[in-house]
């Protein structure tokens, strides 16, 4: 594999909240007791207590139609108003202000709930044990971090045959193709409020590995971006599963961080007193059925993603509270939620997150007078009204330790409205939901042959079962009880895994026992270092039960860790009809282990897998019918249905089409509740893989997309999938239109005055039409850029400067 090779540096991680101290009562937390309190309460009783599940079936498709959206059951307790709490979240989840320079939730999800981009979206495998810091070259002199990827240079593993796991190797890399995020800077403070919605920070000069000769581009994430829609359906989210289905209120990871508290007002009027929403001390708070809340906790944190190193979340609250949303972002005025909100400004709401928050929130989470003091250790100290100063409480530097509760809590906020949100993005109506609600003219002849191989000769169903299309759904592993599963391993052996996360031989991954690339839910995370499998951290508090003196039976150990019943499977292995006990010392097949992805919109989500490796439905289904790519080298954790299939080119052509017919055109067409405001992302750095330009603070500069407004009718045509692939038709160019009533001429010069401080001048403007038709050109000379338009020019467009740390918006109004 040849590889490119910048500087150097170690793995950045996701920056952690500080560990806060607890009660005295609540310190003392084993890993067992972890364990024992409650983390499986949502199956019921405990194992020993409870009879075992019946045999496992295969529940087979449905109508998403039918299943009833999860949610949390103690939600009222902490929503006030629904409707209010949805708009919270959705003004959040689109606000460019959220992250330290630009970057918004929807920044990584604008194009069908995930990332359309192909320009610096290629990481090095930071994730791979140890990380691998080093591009792979693609082509002649492709690849390294700002490349522009090609549809030739996809799959990311190319073999002579595609039917042949075993043919020669044409290509292979470990780079993933994911999503960019922030810059390197380490944090020092929030920019006062105002137009400049960005942070400030120290640049890490130059990013020892997102650099093109020495000047910076953004940083790219070790994982491909999922969609977001129907997430709510996933008992745990992120490729990994470590978006718990628990929300501890402060990190993605649940019970895995029992340090994780939050405040709460007990008596109006009455000081905060802090709680933890995971041990069990607080049942009517305890928020289950909640991973997209934990999952949305984790980005706005992340020094790749979203945020500046050493930035946590009461410092982003400060930022965002007082603040108007969306308040340099046009909002169109029939948006499905947001639109009533919009004021008589051409941007943004005519309200602030405050006023949101109070309307949506209730009060004993954000309503007090006392200040929270965080001190050097970490430790919480309530300080009484009126003893903080206003210095303090305007502090926005990366040293600001007094707060608001308003801003401590700000992570339980944000998780929450993220969640109220991103549940109301369900996308239930293809033309397969139709079929499989009865109308048999919703698919052709050749969707309806392509549903039957993928119920049956491409065994597709035994991992994307249900209604949800994935065995990693609330409904399969709560409802039916099965959050571990046996199964006869590829290599004949039998072992316990995780329910809905399987190895499929993407890529050679790493075990507990040698070094390889991305471990996925084999991982250990948290601080006390716990495993992100429920497998192996049920089997760990096995194992610590069974040292006590004299030792408890296996079945008692179970019973004291709260493990679920594992489901026989008589049909699948005569070792699997005799209902067992977890065993300490049994197998677990979990490493390079992920979670499957529902299958609604695929047609949309390119590139596939965890790597982001695969580019087409045709490159995905020749995978799996030569049986995946890394099976010998995965054999220990290999799931057994990756097999050969022997499917004939119409039989794949049929999977195909079924697969392209789970597209709810909704999702395409980005109608209600897909509809948006407007967004503008990166796109990567003027130049090329060689060379950038450099914007004078080591930075380069960026070329912009924009994603104009879109309001519950949706747009006109769709967007363009990744790298354009499958497609999009176009219709035949429209008649000329006359200009609209008061448009702009058709060229415009403007001129770089010495505010604006170019070197030279016109260097860092870039003009990006994505409008329908018309384009912009743009030519500079020492003094002036001139602009011509290829159409009329309406309001709202915007010109970006890129200098310094911030991003300039002007918007032009006929």
């Amino acid at each position: 594999m040849n590889k490119t090779t910048p500087s150097r540096r170690t793995c950045r991680t996701a920056r952690k909240l500080p560990t806060r101290k607890l009660a005295p009562g609540l310190l003392v937390v084993t890993v067992v007791a972890v364990l024992a309190v409650g983390l499986s309460q949502h199956f019921g009783v405990a194992r020993a207590q409870a009879p075992a599940p019946p045999p496992h079936a295969v529940a087979g498709l449905a109508s998403l139609k039918t299943v009833p959206v999860p949610e949390p059951r103690n939600l009222a307790a902490f929503i006030k108003d629904r409707s209010a709490a949805i708009a919270l979240g959705k003004a959040l989840f689109w606000d460019m202000a959220v992250g330290s320079d630009g970057q918004a939730c929807a920044s990584c999800h604008f194009h069908a709930g995930a990332d359309s981009r192909s320009k610096n979206q290629l990481d090095p495998g930071l994730r791979s044990v140890p990380p691998d810091t080093t591009f792979t070259v693609f082509g002649a002199d492709g690849g390294g971090p700002n490349y522009q990827l090609q549809t030739t240079d996809f799959p990311f593993h190319k073999v002579t045959d595609p039917g042949d796991q075993n043919s020669p190797v044409l290509f292979d890399t470990n780079d993933i193709a994911s999503s960019a995020g922030v810059f390197a800077f380490t944090f020092t403070g929030v920019n006062p409020s105002g137009l400049n919605d960005t942070d400030s920070g120290n640049i890490a000069s130059p990013d020892p590995v997102f650099n093109v000769g020495g000047i910076n581009v953004r940083g790219v994430e070790p994982r491909n971006t999922p969609t977001m829609i129907n997430a709510v359906f996933n008992h745990r989210n992120f490729w990994d599963g470590r978006a718990r289905f628990e929300f501890n209120g402060r990190t993605p990871i649940g019970k895995l961080d029992p340090t994780a508290t939050v405040l709460r007002v007990p008596v109006p009027g009455g000081a905060p007193e802090q709680i933890s929403l995971i041990d069990g001390s607080h049942p009517d708070l305890e928020l289950d059925n909640a991973s997209l809340a934990s999952q949305a906790v984790g980005p706005p944190l992340s020094n790749l993603e979203m945020s500046f190193d050493g930035r946590n979340f009461p410092i982003l609250g400060r930022k965002m509270v007082p603040r108007r949303p969306l308040a340099q972002q046009l909002v169109a005025p029939d948006d499905s939620v947001l639109g009533s909100m919009r004021g008589l400004a051409l941007t943004g709401l005519d309200t602030t997150y405050r006023k949101m928050i109070a309307t949506a929130i209730r009060n004993q989470w954000w309503d007090s007078a006392f200040i929270v003091q965080v001190n050097a250790d970490n430790s919480v100290t309530i300080l009484p009204p009126g003893t903080a100063s206003a210095a303090a409480l305007n502090d926005t530097s990366a040293t600001a330790h007094q707060f608001q509760l308003i801003e401590y809590n700000f992570s339980l906020i944000w998780g929450l409205a993220v969640q109220m949100y991103e549940a109301t993005l369900v996308a239930d109506d293809s033309r397969v939901d139709q079929f499989l609600d009865g109308k048999s003219s919703a698919l052709s002849a050749q969707e309806q042959l392509g549903k039957m191989i993928f119920e049956v000769k491409g065994k597709c169903i035994n991992c994307h079962d249900g209604a949800e299309t994935t065995n990693a759904s609330v409904n399969n592993v709560v409802n039916a009880q099965e959050l571990l599963e046996r199964m006869v391993m590829g290599d004949d052996g039998i072992a316990v895994y995780d329910n809905g996360f399987y190895n499929t031989g993407v890529r050679p991954n790493a075990t507990i026992n040698r070094n390889g690339e991305d471990q996925g839910l084999g991982a250990t995370i948290g601080p006390l270092n716990l495993p992100l499998s429920n497998s192996r951290l049920f089997q760990g508090c096995v194992q610590d039960q069974l040292t006590a003196v004299p030792p408890p039976t296996v079945d008692q150990a179970n019973a004291a860790c709260n493990v679920p019943s594992i489901a026989v499977r008589p049909n699948e292995s005569p070792l699997l009809t005799t209902p067992q006990p977890l065993q300490p010392n049994e197998r677990v097949a979990v490493d390079g282990a992920f979670k499957t992805p529902g299958l609604r919109n695929v047609e949309l989500t390119a590139p596939y897998f965890h790597n982001g490796g695969q580019l087409t439905l045709e490159q995905v289904v020749d995978f799996y019918n030569r049986g995946g790519d890394f099976a010998r080298a995965n054999q220990d954790n290999f799931d057994p249905d990756i097999q050969v299939l022997n499917l004939t080119a119409d039989e794949k052509a049929a999977l195909v089409a079924f697969l392209k017919a789970f597209t709810d055109e909704r999702v395409r067409f980005e109608q209600a509740p897909f509809d948006h405001p407007e967004l503008f992302v990166s796109d990567g750095a003027m130049g090329d893989n060689h060379q950038v330009i450099n914007d004078g603070t080591g930075k380069a500069v960026q070329v912009t997309r924009h994603a104009p407004a879109v309001g519950r009718g949706g747009r006109p045509l769709p967007d363009k999938n990744f790298l354009d692939t499958p497609p999009v038709p176009l219709p035949a160019p429209p008649a000329a239109i006359p200009p609209a009533l008061g448009a702009q001429p058709p060229s415009i010069t403007f001129t770089a005055g010495g505010s604006v401080n170019l070197t030279p001048p016109g260097q860092i403007l870039n003009i990006n039409n994505v409008a329908a038709s018309g384009q912009f050109a743009w030519s500079a000379s020492s003094t002036s850029i001139t602009v011509m338009a290829g159409e009329a020019l309406r309001v709202g467009w915007r010109l970006f400067v890129q200098r310094s740390r911030r991003l300039n918006r002007w918007p032009w109004v006929a």
